[in-house]
C-alpha cells in the first residue's frame, strides 16, 4: 500500500537521524500536553505512549502523523523534545479515514436532542473511535463514530455529551462532543467561606459581667456585713454587764 510505504521510508529516514515517526494520541490541556503512540519508540524505551509537553505541541491535533526526537526525564520517563507534523502522510490517513468512516455532509442537520455517553475506544491510526450510549445504540441501531477532530479536549475512558449526524453511509457520527463534566481550573473556583470568630468580651464586661465574679462579690458583701453585725451585737452584751 502506497501509505505504508511512504511511512517505512520516513521511519528510516527518521531514524538515521536519532529521530521517531509516530502518531499523536491524545491532548490533555495540562502541562503534560498530550501523547504520542509510536510502536519504534515503545520497544527503544520499554514505555507505552510518549509523552508531549505542550511547548512542543504547537498546532498539531490528535491522529496527526509527526516526527519527533526523544529526551528523558529524571524519572526516565521519555518525553518529545521536537515535533513536526508530516503533511503529506497526515492527508493521505485522512482521506482512508473518509473512505472507511466517513464524515458527515457539510451542513447536515444535527440531532436536536443532546446524548450522553462515554468514549470507549479510539484508534489514532485510523483517527476514529466509538462512543457507547444505551440511547443512541436503540435509536441508530450501533455504536457512534467518533473522529479524531472531535478528540481534541476529551479522552477514551470520558463521559461525554455529544448530538449526532447520519453520514451518507447511514451510520451516526458524534458531533459537538464535549466532557459530561466540565474541568474546573485551579485556583479559579470560588473560595470557601472562612469561618466567623466570636468576638472576645472586654475587660470591663469580663470583670463586671461574669455572673460567677457578681455572685462572689455578693457572698463577699453579704460576709461582711454579717461580721459587723455580730460586732456591734458583742458590744451591746458588754455594755450591759457593765452596768
Amino acid at each position: 500500500m502506497e501509505l505504508d510505504r511512504a511511512e517505512q521510508a520516513t521511519k528510516d529516514a527518521a531514524s538515521h537521524g536519532g529521530a521517531y515517526v509516530g502518531v499523536v494520541s491524545q491532548l490533555t490541556g495540562t502541562a503534560v500536553g498530550g501523547a504520542i503512540q509510536c510502536s519504534e519508540s515503545a520497544k527503544q524505551f520499554d514505555k507505552g505512549d510518549v509523552q508531549m509537553p505542550k511547548e512542543v505541541i504547537g498546532n498539531l491535533a490528535v491522529g496527526d502523523a509527526v516526527l519527533f526526537r526523544v529526551g528523558l526525564d529524571d524519572r526516565g520517563v521519555p518525553h518529545a523534545t521536537f515535533t513536526r507534523r508530516l503533511e503529506e502522510i497526515t492527508n493521505q490517513r485522512q482521506v482512508i479515514l473518509e473512505a472507511e468512516a466517513p464524515l458527515p455532509p457539510s451542513g447536515a442537520m444535527e440531532s436536536t436532542q443532546e446524548f450522553l455517553g462515554f468514549i470507549a475506544s479510539f484508534q489514532p491510526d485510523p483517527g476514529f473511535g466509538f462512543i457507547s450510549c444505551a440511547e443512541t445504540r436503540q435509536a441508530y441501531g450501533g455504536e457512534v463514530y467518533i473522529h479524531r477532530d472531535q478528540m481534541a479536549n476529551v479522552n477514551v475512558g470520558d463521559g461525554v455529551r455529544f448530538r449526532v449526524v447520519v453520514n451518507h453511509k447511514g451510520l451516526p457520527v458524534a458531533r459537538g462532543v464535549r466532557k459530561a463534566i466540565e474541568e474546573t481550573p485551579m485556583g479559579l473556583g470560588t473560595a470557601p467561606p472562612m469561618p466567623v470568630k466570636a468576638p472576645e468580651p472586654s475587660r470591663a464586661a469580663s470583670a463586671s459581667g461574669s455572673p460567677q465574679r457578681r455572685s462572689r462579690s455578693r457572698s463577699h458583701g453579704r460576709r461582711k456585713k454579717k461580721r459587723g453585725r455580730s460586732s456591734s451585737s458583742g458590744g451591746d452584751r458588754r455594755r450591759r454587764r457593765g452596768r
